[in-house]
């Protein structure tokens, strides 16, 4: 009995340790680095179609920011 309780704790812990070492865990947001689009960040010059229009990531924000423009 010892040995299951033990296998059981020890498969606990491997579970929520997988989750205390950053998996799953998303890079803080930064718009002066980045685009988002779709919970996905995007770098300077990216192309992607949004909304069936073609936007580009580039400078231009009032603070810094990166932000999409029609391409």
């Amino acid at each position: 009995m010892n040995r299951l309780t033990l296998a059981v704790v020890s498969a606990a812990f491997a579970v929520s340790g997988s989750a205390l070492s950053g998996e799953n865990v998303k890079p803080d947001y930064d718009p002066t680095k980045y685009c988002y689009y779709a919970d996905q960040a995007y770098s300077k010059g990216a192309v992607e179609k949004q909304n069936n229009k073609w936007k580009v990531c580039v400078d231009g924000g009032p603070n810094g920011e990166l932000q999409w423009v029609d391409q």
